[in-house]
């Protein structure tokens, strides 16, 4: 007798999903997976749930050459070349400028405040907020990681997990960051009820991720392929989890970030085919299409980088990117341009107030 498929529901709210994908390619061969879509959170997520230690590690030890992740390794680099890395970071992408912005702002506040970053990675970020005067250490599970930090950067950086560092460390710091960590959680509300542990009363969250709200609710999957991330969330995924902690969630407005960059360097397309989605390594752990950095692209780069310090050269730089951008996406049809909104939402979460 043929065995009947258990409906599904939503991990986060306990509502009835709808089966977007049966077999989404995974990270690496043969692995595929299925895509359940929740429209009551408005939260996608990957099934089933298996193992990625194996893959972090492939990562880690190619990482310039991941597609995707090269940058983080390139971001590893420049930040030890300027003057103002945490400046330069914000920069280049608008996830650094969202947790700038949002750091700033609470330092307004409170003018010295104790910062741990979660899930600190090759420790580019932490590195960045201490070169700007701040007061933080980074936490990552990967020993590996740990140790490039530490060589690079110094002994700024702790290798533990979230869940014991939270019980011996409740209650000593202002901000907790994590910067495209969320996604690749299995439960969120235990991670993000850890997290809080660690904050004073008045202390906050800032947490970026790949933002569904961005996109049409039938688009199937725009983030890393499972099991790297588990999920995709939207800005009401943030609402139903911090209600349900029984805590406050705001999100970082980008409008200044495009403005103030004098160009939009993020255009997404909309398109809901996922037919160009293919693993990353393949079964014996090569890469499939590794990323090389041409050596020429990536000495103008830093050259335009201390280029950058001399505000004129600034000012037409920039220009340039625009123009560049605005002749890229000149023949695409289903493009969304970033404004208040962005393809990476920036939220921070606080503990309400008795």
């Amino acid at each position: 007798m043929k065995k009947v498929k258990e409906i599904e529901y939503c991990p986060l709210c306990k509502s009835s999903v709808k089966l977007m994908c049966s077999k989404l390619p995974g990270y690496q061969e043969p692995q595929t997976f299925e895509i359940y879509y929740c429209q009551n959170c408005n939260t996608s997520y990957s099934l089933p749930r298996c193992d990625a230690n194996s893959i972090y590690e492939l990562i880690y030890q190619n990482g310039i050459s991941v597609p995707g992740y090269h940058r983080y390794w390139k971001f590893m680099e420049e930040v030890k070349r300027v003057k103002n890395p945490l400046a330069y970071l914000a920069e280049e992408e608008n996830t650094y400028w969202a947790v700038q912005k949002a750091v700033s702002e609470f330092a307004k506040i409170n003018n010295k405040p104790r910062i741990v970053e979660i899930g600190s990675g090759l420790g580019y970020l932490t590195y960045s907020f201490r070169k700007a005067g701040y007061n933080i250490v980074g936490l990552d599970i990967s020993e590996t990681a740990v140790n490039m930090a530490r060589q690079r950067f110094g002994d700024y950086y702790i290798a533990g997990d979230l869940f014991k560092f939270s019980v011996e460390n409740s209650g000593l710091f202002d901000i907790v960051i994590l910067t495209e960590v969320i996604e690749h959680v299995d439960n969120i509300t235990q991670f993000i009820l850890a997290l809080s542990k660690l904050l004073q009363p008045d202390g906050q969250i800032i947490l970026t991720t790949p933002n569904k709200s961005f996109y049409p609710s039938d688009t199937i999957w725009v983030s890393d392929l499972p099991p790297i991330h588990l999920w995709w969330l939207s800005e009401e995924s943030m609402k139903y989890i911090s209600n349900k902690l029984g805590m406050n969630v705001s999100f970082i407005d980008f409008t200044d970030y495009y403005t103030q960059n004098n160009y939009t360097p993020v255009k997404i397309d909309v398109n809901k085919n996922i037919s160009n989605l293919s693993p990353v390594y393949n079964v014996n752990g090569e890469l499939i299409n590794p990323k090389n950095r041409n050596k020429l692209n990536y000495r103008l780069k830093l050259f335009f980088i201390r280029l950058d310090q001399i505000q004129i050269i600034r000012i037409f730089y920039q220009k340039m990117r625009f123009l560049y951008f605005k002749i890229k996406y000149l023949g695409y049809s289903n493009i969304k341009k970033c404004g208040n909104q962005s393809n990476v939402l920036c939220a921070i979460l606080k503990m309400n107030k008795i």
